[in-house]
């Protein structure tokens, strides 16, 4: 498991224990409020709704409800529906719906003591005091001025108000309401008014209300609306009726949507400018003095992964600190016996090893810390290996710092791949045709996972390039698009096409991320002589080799775990091939088969990175084991909702 993976799943933890805990918190609510719907612990004698409808299309309302508390409550509350909609019988769009996101003002419940609350599409008015109880009967006045968004359509104006919503859960008896008009309605507008009333979305008088139309209002009466019916106004109006408010503007959208132009734009000027700096490719034999396998690892691509650990292997082999011996494997019914491949410690490292060398050889050799050393059989499975080798990893990334930094503006490379789509996501948030907080929460949400896509890139880049993570980034990236493309869908008041193809435009982008970090001195040195190196394994010429021995007989196996760390142990090994080499003292081998470079550097090399890589994987597997078991209709429109008690 990669470093990134791990934090990504501490998170996930975390997100899970905070929604539990949200839960428990809530659970008290939820079934107060489900006790509420069985049995609400109030009547309701009387509700009267005296509104007028103002030429700036808003409504003045004043509810009186008279109620009878037979249960000790501490009050009502009221909830009243800020986003409704309306449908295509009045939009003239087949098929298709508008929302509208309405607002609340002025609330006034007289002597109660009100909380006023946000809640999902609606403003809830929570009427009562903790420190008081109240029974028997309770008269709530409750005043408010609803304003109507503007309703984007240009051939007509309407109203659609809803005097009682759905939301009571219990009848309400002599209902009664007077709509006032501040501007008196032609004659063709009240011949078309309508009073419905009955479910939700019903287009008939249900109820039965008694209502009287003219041009100066519509009042209407009902000894008895049943539990979660409602009682709805809708009228066709001549445009220009309203004066509306104005509509919500493209341009705060525009401008953010523009801004990520230069945002990225300058994330490809430095990608281009960096990548010219170029590291000067030097004639080397040997790797550079003064770092370890693992080091070179890291250097060559700015990354700890397990290769680079595991090239100190044969090194502290080379040095008489173990012994590796390669044993037959147990006989099987079906396939051939897989080698075991066992290391066999001989002693401790010193004091002053680097402080990874230190973590990764007692994570192999030690059951407990300053315990005993004992031998590793690689076909093993150690639970605590993988923590262990993520350890080490994580010590071995954090040797780089100081002088030794290898590469510089690593949190511009994260700012900068994030930004453009980020701005993309602020875009989205504020260009909703319904209003400015509309696809408040999907430009959050676009937004959040653009800078998770930028962690999650720097976390690959430094983990090794985990194919997990790598995996998660990808999944990350495709859920992204989807939800740029399922925001930009409806009432955008940006065009759609634009906007999704510079989202994915600045998702492949987010994806060149390590192109703009920059080598520091130190590691443009290092590379220069590593990329010198790495030619030179590649090519090496018989003569050369044979004159390089001559110097130095341990040639091949001093070069051994650089070349391993590089990647390029078998390359390594073919150019020995035709030359005799001794067997080292630090290897055995009980399987019989023939010696030769490229069996000594597969041995040490490609068949060690699969042993510990299955040995990590099988760990990290049994951790998890152990540790897991149409048009209009009644209740539609502005205002409406309902309430209940507390």
């Amino acid at each position: 498991m990669d470093a990134g993976l791990r934090a990504v799943r501490r998170w996930a933890c975390a997100l899970a224990l905070a929604l539990a805990a949200l839960a428990l918190a809530c659970a008290p609510a939820a079934f107060a409020d489900s006790s509420d719907e069985d049995d609400p612990g109030f009547t309701i004698d009387s509700y009267d709704v005296a509104a007028t409808v103002h030429a700036d299309d808003t409504v003045s309302v004043t509810e009186t409800i008279a109620v009878d508390f037979y249960v000790q409550k501490h009050g009502l509350y009221r909830d009243i529906p800020t986003v409704f909609y309306v449908g295509s019988g009045i939009t003239g769009a087949p098929g298709q719906s508008y929302p509208y996101e309405a607002w609340v003002t002025d609330i006034d419940t007289g002597l109660d003591p009100v909380d006023v609350s946000d809640e999902e599409s609606a403003v809830r008015l929570r009427l009562g005091s903790e420190d008081e109880t109240v029974t028997g009967p309770k008269t709530y006045t409750i005043s408010y001025v609803y304003h109507f968004p503007n309703d984007r359509l240009d051939t007509l104006d309407f109203l659609y108000f809803s005097v009682l919503g759905t939301g009571w859960g219990m009848p309400v008896r002599n209902f009664t309401f007077n709509v006032a008009f501040d501007e008196a309605l032609p004659q063709d507008a009240v011949e078309n008014m309508r009073v419905y009333s009955g479910d939700a979305a019903s287009e008939t008088d249900a109820v039965g209300v008694d209502a009287q139309v003219s041009a100066n209002g519509v009042q209407g009466a009902v000894e008895r609306v049943p539990a979660n019916q409602a009682v709805t106004l809708f009228g066709v109006l001549p445009q220009g009726y309203f004066d509306e408010p104005p509509a919500t503007s493209a341009v705060p959208a525009a401008v953010l949507l523009a801004l990520s132009v230069p945002a990225a734009l300058a994330a490809v000027v430095l990608m281009v400018r960096r990548s010219r700096v170029k590291p000067t490719k030097t004639v080397e034999f040997y790797p550079p003095e003064g770092l370890l396998p693992a080091e070179v690892g890291v250097v060559i691509d700015d990354s700890a992964d397990l290769r680079d650990l595991i090239a100190l292997i044969p090194w502290w082999a080379e040095r008489g600190y173990l012994e590796i011996e390669r044993q037959a494997g147990k006989k099987r019914l079906i396939g051939q016996a897989k080698d075991r491949i066992v290391l066999k410690p001989l002693s401790a490292l010193p004091a002053d090893a680097a402080d990874f060398e230190l973590a990764f050889f007692n994570a192999l050799f030690r059951e407990v810390p300053g315990g005993p050393l004992r031998d590793r059989d690689l076909g093993e499975t150690d639970e605590n290996l993988g923590d262990a080798v993520e350890d080490a990893k994580t010590l071995l990334r954090k040797s780089f710092t100081g002088d030794r930094t290898l590469v510089k503006h690593s949190s511009q490379a994260f700012v900068l791949s994030a930004l453009p789509l980020v701005l993309v996501a602020a875009a989205i948030a504020v260009g909703s045709e319904v209003s400015y907080t509309y696809n408040l929460v999907a430009g959050a949400a676009i937004a959040v996972v653009a800078l998770l896509i930028a962690l999650f890139l720097f976390y690959w880049h430094r983990s090794g390039h985990s194919v997990a993570m790598a995996v998660i980034t990808v999944a990350a990236a495709v859920f992204e698009a989807g939800m740029v493309i399922y925001a930009c869908a409806d009432y955008l008041l940006l065009p759609e096409g634009l906007v999704d193809s510079m989202a994915i435009a600045y998702l492949v982008l987010a994806f060149f991320q390590p192109k703009l970090l920059e080598n520091t001195p130190y590691r443009v040195a290092l590379l220069g002589k590593l990329w010198g190196l790495q030619e030179f394994i590649r090519t090496a010429e018989l003569p050369r080799l044979k004159m390089l021995l001559k110097e130095n007989e341990s040639y091949f196996y001093d070069v051994l775990p650089f070349a391993i760390a590089l990647g390029l142990e078998d390359e390594w090994a073919r150019d020995f091939e035709g030359i005799e080499l001794a067997s080292p003292g630090w290897y055995g081998d009980s399987t019989g088969a023939a010696w030769s470079s490229v069996w000594i550097a597969q041995a040490v090399g490609s068949d060690m990175v699969t042993s510990i890589s299955d040995s990590v994987a099988s760990s990290i597997s049994a951790a998890q084991a152990a540790s897991t078991a149409s048009g209009a209709g009644a209740g539609g429109g502005g205002g409406g909702g309902g309430g209940g008690s507390w």
